[in-house]
């Protein structure tokens, strides 16, 4: 009865380890480790807002984790807005709104991503307000001169 268990024993190893082999080394095929299609693909982050020459890398989250092929396509809906490699980095040209899609090589899944290109303000100035505040009386009226560098920036400013 005693070797009965230990052939049953040296069976039941060997089967784990002749498992463990056939897929790959990375442990038996019997305890999840088969290969996994992908079920959907996200950007992270889904918003993002960047200035003009500035760089930002997007990255991918797939479903399930462990999916076999995560190779993915980057692409911009207005290279003029912004641009992205195929690693998924984003570089703002100019002043917009774009979106930014990752396609899924596996099942040609696809996310969105949602890219804001803004021009920083280099300098702003209001010409009769030296000192940054203004002191008026109730009732009264004042109009504010201001200069705002780089130029262009001015035409996308609300006060």
């Amino acid at each position: 009865m005693k070797r009965a268990g230990k052939t049953f024993l040296t069976l039941l190893l060997t089967l784990f380890v002749l498992a463990a082999c056939s897929s790959g080394g990375d442990g038996p095929a019997f305890f999840g480790n088969q290969p996994a299609a992908v079920e959907a693909v996200y950007i992270d982050p889904e918003v993002v807002m960047i200035g003009v020459g500035e760089t930002m890398s997007l990255s991918t989250v797939f479903e399930p984790a462990n999916a076999t092929n995560q190779n993915v396509t980057w692409q911009s809906d207005d290279d003029g807005v912004v641009t992205v490699n195929a690693e998924g980095e984003i570089l703002g040209i100019s002043s917009g709104l774009t979106t930014v899609a990752v396609t899924s090589e596996d099942g040609a899944f696809t996310s969105l991503c949602t890219v804001r290109v803004i021009v920083p303000v280099e300098e702003f100035s209001i010409a009769n307000c030296p000192d940054g505040y203004v002191v008026m009386d109730k009732g009264t009226a004042m109009t504010l001169n201001f200069t705002i560098e780089p130029e262009f920036v001015a035409t996308h400013i609300r006060l």
